[in-house]
């Protein structure tokens, strides 16, 4: 089997144009854009466009995942499971292929008929809590039903309820649901968290973010990278400082290089570095 071609990099804080740091894009809500600094365009789309070539060959399924692979210094302290909504310009959720719960409060009807009258909004299944409780009562069923669907959104108001009704399993797969205000327009509520993907911050240095399907074009998921990069690092405590090394990769393929941070030398309480401090006493 043809292996793929390493296209990673490793950039560090200075640009490669004889040390001279380029400026800062940022967007339209003022937030800094890091991907200029830690991501290359091109370099980006070629370890893109060597992934899909590599899946396309082995046969994969047109509805696997590809994932970026983040890897941390320093993991976070918090505990929190929720998980964090990351807008794509090319939507992982609103293919024929893909199924998306949606857990609302009794009664269930209301929002059957508004998804009836409105369009379905990329909503596949719309569960009430009371027939959570009465027909997901055992872990396999509970197993089931997290395997029966790709994505799983909740009213807000129910979302305190649902650790226990759903169980470790939706936690363990990293399903757990993802909130939506009903007091809001519900349509546009939606259409928005269909249309992103999310990001589980637990306790470890390593998770992994949705930014594409192997039957996406390598422009689309060079797009979602882009996009999704500057979110993510937002969110990592830390910041771009803390980011270790991005991966791309499939449930099937190797993982390719994107960014290695570069290691970090430790400094002396004098200032200069220990290895410097040898030299001297050498």
């Amino acid at each position: 089997m043809k292996k793929l071609k390493s296209v990673g990099t490793e950039r560090g804080e200075m640009s490669g144009d004889g040390g001279v740091q380029k400026k800062k894009k940022k967007n339209k809500a003022g937030v800094k854009k890091v991907t200029s600094e830690i991501l290359d365009r091109p370099q980006t789309f070629s370890a893109a466009k060597e992934l899909l070539k590599h899946v396309k060959r082995k046969g994969t399924a047109a509805d696997e995942y590809v994932s970026l692979v983040v890897a941390v210094r320093s993991v976070r302290k918090s505990k929190k499971t929720k998980p964090q909504r990351i807008p794509l310009r090319s939507p992982l959720y609103k293919s024929e292929n893909t199924e998306v719960c949606f857990i609302v409060k009794d009664p269930q009807r209301t929002v059957k008929d508004y998804l009836i009258e409105n369009g379905p909004c990329g909503v596949t299944k719309v569960l009430g809590v009371s027939k959570l409780k009465a027909r997901y009562k055992t872990f396999e069923s509970k197993r089931q039903l997290c395997d029966s669907y790709d994505l799983f959104l909740a009213d807000d108001r129910v979302l305190p309820l649902l650790p226990k009704l759903l169980g470790k399993q939706f936690f363990r797969s990293k399903k757990i649901p993802s909130s939506v205000d009903m007091r809001r327009d519900l349509k546009a509520q939606l259409e928005a968290a269909v249309s992103s993907t999310y990001i589980h911050l637990g306790t470890g240095n390593v998770f992994a973010v949705k930014v594409g399907l192997v039957n996406f074009k390598a422009k689309q998921l060079t797009d979602n990278i882009l996009s999704a990069v500057d979110r993510i690092v937002e969110l990592c405590p830390g910041g771009i400082a803390n980011v270790q090394s991005i991966h791309l990769k499939s449930a099937t393929s190797v993982a390719l290089p994107l960014y290695n941070s570069l290691p970090r030398r430790p400094l002396s309480r004098k200032g200069g570095s220990e290895e410097g401090e040898n030299d001297q006493e050498k």
